[in-house]
């Protein structure tokens, strides 16, 4: 993970040397709660416009990213994001454990839609 990309988007409170700083999650303890969060961006590498997202569903009205344009994600540790191609939830679908720094040739800027869970 790229804590220099981390601490630009949380401050650089967020970051250390393992990665973004983020308490400890317990089972009982929500992840939204303890900073957990994935970021989508319209481009590779990390860039274009992005949104920052807690754990949640996110269908084509929930996302302010132009609908298809997703390229690349950043996961927080303790977090999996499943995108998918078409909206409802359908489609093409790829779960994503870690950062990636493009979503693959059968996704990219196909995204309509996206979960992200706490593990």
């Amino acid at each position: 993970m790229d804590t220099s990309l981390w601490a630009q988007i949380f401050g650089d409170a967020t970051s250390g040397p393992n990665g973004p700083a983020v308490a400890r999650v317990l089972d009982d303890t929500d992840a939204s709660e303890q900073g957990l969060r994935a970021v989508v961006f319209t481009q590779t590498d990390f860039k274009g416009e992005r949104q920052i997202l807690a754990p949640g569903r996110y269908d084509i009205g929930d996302l302010t990213l132009p609908d298809n344009s997703i390229s690349s994600v950043l996961v927080s540790k303790g977090l999996k994001v499943t995108l998918f191609e078409h909206g409802g939830f359908s489609g093409e679908s790829a779960v994503i454990n870690s950062d990636i720094g493009g979503v693959g040739a059968d996704l990219r800027s196909k995204v309509s839609c996206v979960i992200v869970e706490k593990l």
